[in-house]
C-alpha cells in the first residue's frame, strides 16, 4: 500500500512542528547564528515523530529525547543563550531547517515514498547513529 501522503504529510509535520518555534522578534540587534548541536535537535525531534507515525516498527524513545533537550539546553547556557527564548537571540532558522530537510527527503527518497521506504529510513537512521536515530527505537517487522 502507498503512502503517498507521507512525504507531504512528513514535510508539512516538520514545517509546522519547526515553525512553532520560530517566532522571531520584530527587530533584533546582534544576533548569532543558531549552534548546529540547536539546529539539529530542532530537525530531529519532529522528523523523528515523523518516521515514528508512518513507520509500524519506529517508535520515539522519550528517555532519549528528555535528555538531548537537557544537555541542547545546558550548552545553550554555557554558550551564553537565554533558554527561555533562544530563538531571539538567534539568525532565522528557516533557511536551515528547510535545507535539512531537504537533504533527508533526498538521502532517504522519500519523495512519494511508501511505508517501506519511510521504515528503511527510520532504521537507517537508527543504525547510523544520528540524532534523528538515536531518538528512535526500531523493533523487528
Amino acid at each position: 500500500m502507498k503512502f503517498e501522503m507521507a512525504n507531504k504529510l512528513i514535510s508539512r509535520g516538520v514545517a509546522i512542528s519547526l515553525s512553532c518555534f520560530m517566532a522571531m522578534p520584530s527587530f533584533a540587534q546582534d544576533l548569532r547564528p543558531a549552534p548546529e548541536y540547536f539546529l539539529n535537535r530542532m530537525f530531529a525531534v519532529p522528523m523523528a515523530e515523523n518516521l515514528a507515525a508512518f513507520c509500524p516498527t519506529a517508535s520515539l524513545n522519550y528517555a532519549v529525547i528528555s535528555v538531548a533537550h537537557d544537555e541542547v539546553m545546558k550548552r545553550l547556557t554555557n554558550d551564553g543563550f537565554q533558554t527561555e527564548d533562544p530563538f531571539s537571540e538567534m539568525q532565522d532558522t528557516q533557511p536551515a531547517m528547510d535545507e535539512m530537510l531537504a537533504d533527508f527527503m533526498e538521502r532517504h527518497q522519500l519523495a512519494g515514498a511508501d511505508q517501506k521506504m519511510v521504515c528503511l529510513a527510520a532504521a537507517n537512521e537508527s543504525a547510523a547513529g544520528t540524532m534523528v536515530g538515536r531518538l528512535l527505537d526500531i523493533s523487528p517487522e
